[in-house]
């Protein structure tokens, strides 16, 4: 999810319990007849697929897109929480409810390509703003042999674009026992030598995703074309 975990829990229930929300607990009495549960650590929830389409059918377009994206990240270990046609049959069983065609829309953009919740908020922007769609997860093979995989490239521009938070120069797991200086210089070889390959490329971190208009001026800035004015 973009932004905090949020501070209740929600719980579906049957239609004739009546319970009310209190405390750290929203109570929604729909019943059971189209919710999806599985057995998580003995309790029964909601299956990842059910999970997202809720939030989608409820949350705005991207943070919709963010959890259908996370949800089906092709890296993640061992193996994808669900698939793109788990989410359709889920979704299946909203159709004319409250919700569904946001969520239905999500499920249409939404991908196992995107890296990051910053990925896939920045590829909402990008549409929403008017810009070509781009491609994901391009692989360039730089002179020094290294294969360089890019978050965003317009092969008609040869334009990349990336979104990097502040954890790859901090966070172990990016780090891989390198220092933070390193990591910051391999990080400008990296892109000195992606440089050489495309006639523009496009940094941008998290924050300047608000507003979005930050990322049209970065983006229009360098030359890439767009169909809506400035917001």
């Amino acid at each position: 999810m973009l932004g905090d975990w949020p501070a209740v829990v929600d719980v579906t229930q049957e239609r004739a319990s009546g319970g009310r929300s209190d405390g750290g607990i929203r109570r929604h009495c729909t019943g059971f007849d189209s919710v999806e549960v599985v057995t998580l650590g003995g309790y029964t929830v909601t299956s990842p697929a059910q999970t997202v389409v809720d939030l989608a059918r409820g949350l705005p377009f991207a943070d919709g897109v963010v959890a259908m994206d996370s949800a089906l990240h092709r890296k993640r270990q061992p193996h994808p929480l669900t698939n793109i046609d788990e989410i359709y049959e889920v979704l299946s069983r909203f159709e004319g409810r409250r919700g569904f065609r946001k969520a239905r829309a999500a499920a249409a953009f939404a991908t196992p390509l995107s890296d990051s919740p910053e990925e896939s908020h920045s590829r909402v922007h990008i549409h929403l703003l008017g810009f070509p769609p781009p491609v994901l997860q391009k692989q360039f093979i730089l002179r020094s042999g290294d294969t360089a995989e890019v978050d965003f490239f317009w092969e008609d521009f040869q334009h990349i674009g990336e979104c990097d938070g502040r954890s790859k120069y901090t966070d172990p797991a990016f780090l891989r026992g390198r220092t933070t200086q390193q990591a910051l210089i391999d990080e400008k070889n990296r892109e000195n030598e992606l440089r050489r390959l495309v006639r523009q490329f496009s940094r941008w971190e998290p924050r300047e995703l608000y507003p979005p208009r930050r990322l049209y001026d970065r983006l229009v800035r360098d030359g890439l074309p767009t169909t809506k004015r400035r917001p």
